[in-house]
C-alpha cells in the first residue's frame, strides 16, 4: 500500500498590487523604463507554506505576503510541490479569510481575463473578489527598548535616528521623506541587523465588506436623433 502524498509546502500567489505601485517598482528595475510585462506568469509569485501550516493553506484563499519591506495582500492560485531552483524563499504569513473566497473557475476566468485582454491579472482578480479584500499595510520602524545600545559603536547618524524613534515610531515612508539617508543600509539596515530597531506592519484601514458602487451613464434620446 502506498503511502499517502504529502501535503504541498508551496504555493504561488497573485499579490494585489495597486497599478501605479507596480508601474514604479518596473520603472526602478529598467532603469526609468515603462516597458511593462502584464502576462500572467510574470505576475506570480512563489511563497513557502510554514511548518506547522502545510494543510491550512488553499487555492482561492486571501492571505497576507511579504513584498519588499511592506506587506501586501494577495491571493494564492495553486498549491506546489516544487518551488523554482536557486531562489530563496519567503513564507506566507497569516490568512486574511479562513478559506478559499474564490472558485478554481474564478481563477481560472482570472487568469483567462488577464492573457486575453494583456491586463495585469491582480486587477483581473480584484474584478472577481468579494466586497472588503485589497487592504494594504504600512511599515512602522520602532525602537527596540529592550536592546542594548553601545553609543560608542554607532554612527552620528545611527545616534540620530535612535534618538528620534525614541521619541515615537515613524512610519518607512515618512522618514524616506524627511531625510533618506537615514532609512539606508548603513544606518537604519544597519540597526535593524543589530537589532537596535525592528519593522512592525500596520494595516490601512478595517478589512471589511463594502457595497461597491458604479455610476452609468444612459442615453435619453434615441441614436438617430444625436447630432
Amino acid at each position: 500500500m502506498l503511502p499517502p502524498p504529502s501535503p504541498p509546502r508551496f504555493a504561488q500567489v497573485v499579490v494585489l498590487l495597486p497599478i501605479d505601485q507596480r508601474v514604479r517598482e518596473t520603472q526602478k528595475r529598467q532603469g526609468g523604463e515603462t516597458l511593462i510585462d502584464f502576462s500572467p506568469e510574470s505576475q506570480v509569485f512563489t511563497y513557502g507554506i510554514p511548518r506547522g501550516m502545510v494543510g491550512h493553506y488553499h487555492p482561492g484563499q486571501v492571505v497576507w505576503v511579504p513584498f519588499g519591506r511592506a506587506r501586501q495582500q494577495g491571493v494564492i492560485l495553486q498549491l506546489c510541490e516544487t518551488a523554482p531552483a536557486g531562489l530563496s524563499l519567503k513564507p506566507l504569513d497569516e490568512p486574511v479569510s479562513a478559506g478559499p473566497v474564490l472558485t478554481a473557475i474564478q481563477l481560472e476566468l482570472a487568469l483567462w481575463l488577464s492573457r486575453h485582454y494583456l491586463a495585469p491579472l491582480s486587477e483581473c482578480v480584484k474584478l472577481i473578489l468579494p466586497p472588503g479584500f485589497g487592504a494594504r499595510s504600512q511599515v512602522l520602524v520602532e525602537y527596540a527598548e529592550d536592546a542594548p545600545i553601545r553609543a560608542a559603536e554607532l554612527s552620528p547618524a545611527q545616534q540620530a535616528l535612535l534618538l528620534r524613534l525614541r521619541r515615537a515610531p515613524m512610519l518607512l515612508s515618512e522618514l524616506r521623506q524627511i531625510d533618506r539617508r537615514l532609512a539606508a543600509d548603513d544606518v537604519l539596515g544597519a540597526l535593524l541587523q543589530d537589532g537596535l530597531v525592528r519593522l512592525r506592519h500596520q494595516v490601512q484601514g478595517r478589512v471589511q465588506p463594502r457595497a461597491q458602487r458604479q455610476r452609468h451613464v444612459r442615453l435619453l434620446l434615441p441614436p438617430d436623433q444625436v447630432e
